[in-house]
């Protein structure tokens, strides 16, 4: 009876290792709608419009992957601009503005350079194009200067003075030019300090003539009686009655010319009359301090370099396929093969139960047996 029991369930091994299969699920992907693929392929590629009709992966309608076919169902396509990809959100200004740490006073407005020429922020260019002026307290500063003429024996003239002057203000240390306002009087009268040079031709005759005067020889001094007599010599002289004679002497050692004379030069100190002139110079500078606010505009470059962006798209398609129906079993869906696989293993332990049956004469023996040998009985199963 054991050997009985032992046959049966060898055969019920046998039965179920040749007839119940489970198939193991295939890698599955979602298309957009959450519907499950057998298999995906996908490419990404750049294209100058997003217009999907345009687009062309090169999906093959029938695929084999390891020996499986499978059938193209449908292609969907993620596409995204180059700009989104580089900026996405980020907002793009056309123009930025930046407040310079530096400030500048209204003589230096006109003449204002920034500091940079150009901004760069990450690939993009800006380029400086205006600048505007916060103006801070007010700060007017006058300022005058007083400039003395030189003796002048003439009535002034402009050409006696500058018409403009340099004054730095001993406070902020700033240099400007000072125009020329007017002129007054500043002093007149005789002035001493003044020399006139001469030379007396023929030193080595007996006398000497200076203007009409006739002059002795004297190698000590030159005979003259008096300042008067020598003012009345300059005037003979040219020199006018602007002049007076304070003294008069010789001017070094007698010296013999080029062409042979013996000559002797004199000075004759003097007193001029005449005026000197106050010179006003003054004006009010606008030293109030403006702060510079520069604006940058992106580069034409940089423009062109974003629109080429706008029309720039990353495409990722994806081509969703199932496996392509060859035979009968391949029609089967997973749940379809697990359900029939069962249905074949119950079949075959009812087919096993009949056989036990038949080994064992009928039900009809086992009618009879007592509750005991029924056990005994099953026991040798």
């Amino acid at each position: 009876m054991m050997k009985k029991g032992i046959t049966v369930l060898s055969l019920i091994i046998a039965l179920a290792s040749g007839h119940v299969c489970f198939a193991a699920e295939n890698s599955t992907m979602t298309d957009a709608k959450g519907k499950s693929y057998d298999y995906v392929l996908s490419d990404s590629k750049t294209y100058d419009t997003d217009d999907e009709s345009k687009y062309d992966f090169g999906f093959n309608d029938t695929i084999e992957v390891d020996g499986v076919f499978y059938s193209l169902d449908h292609i969907e396509y993620d596409v995204v601009s180059a700009y989104d990809l580089e900026y996405g959100d980020q907002d793009i200004q056309e123009k930025i503005t930046i407040t310079e740490n530096t400030p500048v006073t209204a003589d230096k407005i006109d003449d204002y350079v920034p500091d940079k020429k150009n901004i760069i922020e990450g690939e993009l260019v800006y380029s400086y194009s205006d600048v505007s002026f916060n103006e801070s307290e007010e700060n007017i500063v006058s300022a005058e200067k007083n400039v003395q003429t030189e003796v002048l024996m003439n009535p002034i003239t402009v050409y006696d003075y500058a018409a403009t002057v340099t004054y730095t203000d001993e406070e902020t240390g700033e240099t400007f030019e000072l125009p020329f306002v007017d002129y007054s009087v500043y002093e007149q009268g005789w002035f001493g300090g003044y020399q006139l040079y001469g030379t007396i031709s023929d030193y080595d005759a007996a006398t000497y003539q200076l203007g009409e005067q006739i002059i002795e020889h004297d190698d000590n001094t030159i005979q003259v009686s008096s300042n008067e007599e020598f003012d009345n010599i300059l005037s003979q002289l040219g020199y006018g009655s602007g002049y007076r004679t304070v003294g008069f002497r010789y001017d070094g050692d007698p010296y013999t010319s080029l062409e042979g004379i013996v000559c002797r030069d004199y000075i004759v100190d003097v007193e001029v009359y005449g005026t000197i002139y106050n010179i006003h110079y003054a004006d009010e500078f606008d030293l109030t301090e403006y702060t510079p606010i520069v604006t940058y505009t992106l580069s034409d470059k940089s423009k062109e370099s974003l629109e080429a962006l706008k029309n720039s798209y990353e495409v990722t398609a994806y081509g969703f396929y199932n496996i392509k129906p060859t035979n009968k079993d391949n029609k089967l869906t997973v749940v379809q093969k697990v359900a029939i696989g069962f249905g074949i293993l119950v079949g075959i332990v009812l087919i096993a139960t009949l056989i036990i049956y038949i080994l064992r004469g009928g039900r009809k023996k086992t009618e009879y047996m007592s509750n005991r040998e029924a056990k005994d009985e099953f026991k040798d199963i």
